[in-house]
């Protein structure tokens, strides 16, 4: 059709009037620019406040944005610090940087240096420009770290890279002075990034670098096996430095495994690197290296209610349907975070869903994949089958799409409806995947669900991918359900510096 803004605006404002969260983002774009409307900074700083009340996570950051600089409202820098903080908790690197901007000058909240490199470091290693300039001032003035001017000149080129004038232009300045321009093109925290490197000397280049923290396994106390599978081992330890529990995961060498259990131990670490800043996902503190074994672990955050399948299997019957809610909202905000990143989990099921402190979290990353670039570690597809789309099961060879998660996602929903895995009584796991292919077998569904909830699964869990939600029609669907649920990570508790079980049933496709 042709471009009419009037239209667009009209309809952005019946949306926002239904309580859209998008709509409702849009209209505020609508009335700062002046799209189809007059323009009207008070207007455009009502449907940024409500949109970020209904967790739209763009909107948080503009909202700030609106408190920094008196648009549309009273310049308040607390307030403006206070959104900031809830968009970078969601991975809104745009926020992430600005975040770090108010640590570094006090805006709001009292000056700290350290958390503002680290927040530059997080929107830098995420692509963006401006976050990668301020880290190369940070690196060059030793803002929050001690100065590194070969960092620094990478991190210029990087943001100059990106057509980023102030870089171009102190880079230029560095090429002018050769302040550790030559030695840039040597610099392994440059090499870090090549994927040709060999598993040890990427952990050896990417520790030098300060991409990844070393914890000496001095400072684990008390190991204690907790679970092992085909892929791994699983053991509890009291992290000394924080006196709290941490999970230590070891791979075994599995025929499973491409090359050898360091390229899938990198490859998981990798992909912990691109997650680690939300509340809904488990976080990685770092390796170690047991001196007994030479072998390298994973240290991250312990959950201190296990894993999903258990907590519902002890939980069920004191648990209400706002609980049982919360929890699928839980789910469905950290698949957010992963999708708005782009990483597919790829095997999400009760087993990789851990709970902690009543609140749930996504962990075991070995097989997620980002979606623009599909290798992996693993030969094969992997998964349990009750979890799995009938795409993949008909055609193991089918691509993994954000879809793809959904479908497990809406098992997850049923299941937490339940209180029990999906398909329990059944053994024949593969007279089970034939039926879900061929005659579109589900589970039945659990008397005195919730309408909306039923209704939300069952779509989840749709035979073809494209009647599937995307996770952004999931979460708005949960805030219609219950206005108490919005998408926004919660404050902590947690220390800090501060994963838990592996799939129980490996799909052998050989076998199908």
């Amino acid at each position: 059709t042709e471009k009419n803004l009037e239209k667009a605006f009209y309809w952005y404002q019946k949306g926002a009037e239904y309580g859209d969260g998008k709509a409702m983002n849009n209209l505020a774009i609508c009335n700062k620019n002046g799209k189809g409307t007059e323009k009207n900074l008070e207007k455009a700083f009502y449907w940024y406040q409500k949109a970020a009340e209904k967790g739209y996570i763009d909107a948080m950051n503009s909202l700030a944005i609106c408190y920094k600089n008196g648009e549309g409202t009273e310049k308040n820098l607390e307030k403006a610090f206070y959104w900031y903080q809830k968009a970078a908790e969601k991975g809104y690197i745009d926020a992430m940087n600005n975040l770090a901007i108010c640590y570094e000058n006090g805006e709001g909240t009292e000056k700290n240096l350290e958390k503002a490199f680290h927040l530059y470091q997080k929107a830098a290693e995420n692509g963006d420009k401006e976050a990668q300039f301020n880290l190369g001032v940070c690196y060059e003035e030793g803002i929050g770290i001690e100065k590194d001017e070969v960092k620094a000149s990478y991190w210029y080129q990087k943001a100059a890279q990106q057509g980023f004038s102030n870089a171009q232009y102190r880079l230029g300045f560095f090429y002018k002075i050769v302040k550790g321009v030559k030695e840039v093109l040597k610099n392994p925290f440059k090499i870090v990034e090549k994927e040709s490197l060999s598993a040890n000397k990427w952990i050896e280049n990417a520790l030098k670098c300060e991409k990844v923290k070393f914890i000496s396994y001095k400072e684990l106390k008390n190991v204690e096996p907790l679970d092992a599978g085909k892929f791994g081992e699983i053991s509890k330890a009291i992290w000394t430095k924080t006196n709290s529990y941490v999970v230590c995961k070891k791979l075994f060498n599995s025929t499973y495994i491409k090359n050898d259990k360091l390229d899938a131990f990198t490859h998981e670490l990798k992909m912990h690197m691109q997650l680690d800043y939300s509340e809904r996902i488990i976080r990685c503190f770092g390796i170690s290296l047991d001196p007994k074994t030479n072998e390298y672990l994973l240290i991250m955050q312990y959950a201190n209610d296990g894993d999903l399948q258990n907590y519902l299997k002890n939980n069920f019957n004191n648990l209400t349907w706002n609980d049982k809610k919360k929890l699928a909202f839980q789910i469905a905000d950290g698949l957010n975070y992963l999708h708005h990143v782009n990483i597919l989990h790829r095997d999400l099921h009760s087993k990789n869903i851990v709970i902690h402190e009543s609140n749930a979290k996504i962990t075991d990353f070995g097989i997620s994949k980002n979606q623009n670039n599909q290798t992996s570690a693993y030969i094969g597809n992997f998964g349990i089958i009750s979890y799995m789309g009938p795409e993949h099961l008909k055609n193991p060879e089918s691509p993994y799409t954000k879809s793809s998660d959904i479908y497990s996602f809406g098992v997850l929903m049923w299941e937490i409806s339940s209180g029990h895995p999906p398909f329990k009584h059944i053994d024949d796991k593969m007279a089970l995947a034939a039926s879900i292919v061929n005659n579109n077998t589900r589970e039945k569904l659990v008397p005195n669900t919730p309408e909306k909830y039923e209704k939300l699964y069952t779509k989840c869990w749709s035979q073809e991918p494209r009647l599937r939600p995307t996770i952004n029609e999931i979460l708005d669907e949960f805030e219609r359900m219950d206005g108490n649920l919005i998408s926004e990570s919660h404050t902590s508790t947690e220390p800090s510096e501060y994963h838990k079980f592996s799939s129980n049933l490996i799909v052998d496709w050989n076998k199908i």
